[in-house]
């Protein structure tokens, strides 16, 4: 064990520093991803490719491994594999009274529960019975929509919907 040569990959696509680098035979997908600096501003989190020879080995979403410490799609690596780090996806931005407000990148088919529960749900204060949906292409005509909790699961997010989540000690206070 005191005798683990380093391995040689590649790491292309959309990471910060994108190039070959030797790591420990026992590294990951995601240790290699870090090596490099991580996805880009514009790479995804969700679509990192490890490929062996002209191969797709497997597909990780840095997500499950960041939000929910799901390691089972982080394979080690081997000699000479190409870790591809795809552009970025959709993103979302979930804001106001959440636990963890940010920009998420959405995978197709994902829903405003999805982006609730990448944010961490409601926090304490918040008023969970319904939010608000600003969509990009909707903001010359229509600017703030509201939208009811019981709707999250089957409402489609699009490319750049912003959600608000209320606080309802503010509400309380100026209503």
């Amino acid at each position: 064990l005191g005798q683990l040569k380093g391995v040689r990959v590649f790491v292309s696509g959309f990471a910060v520093r994108p190039g070959s680098y030797t790591v420990s035979a026992l590294s990951t997908i995601a240790n290699a991803v870090v090596r490099a600096g991580g996805p880009s501003a514009s790479g995804s989190f969700r679509n990192i490719q490890l490929r062996r020879g002209n191969k797709l080995i497997a597909t990780l979403d840095f997500y499950d491994l960041l939000l929910n410490g799901d390691r089972s799609a982080d394979l080690l690596v081997q000699a000479d594999d190409v870790v591809h780090i795809g552009p970025i996806g959709q993103q979302v931005g979930v804001i106001g009274s959440v636990n963890r407000p940010a920009i998420f990148e959405l995978r197709p088919g994902e829903t405003m529960a999805d982006a609730l529960r990448m944010a961490g749900g409601f926090a304490a204060v918040a008023d969970a019975s319904r939010l608000s949906l600003e969509r990009v292409d909707e903001r010359t005509t229509v600017r703030v929509t509201q939208v009811e909790t019981s709707q999250a699961a089957t409402l489609q997010l699009q490319n750049g919907d912003v959600l608000r989540a209320f606080n309802i000690v503010t509400l309380a206070t100026s209503g």
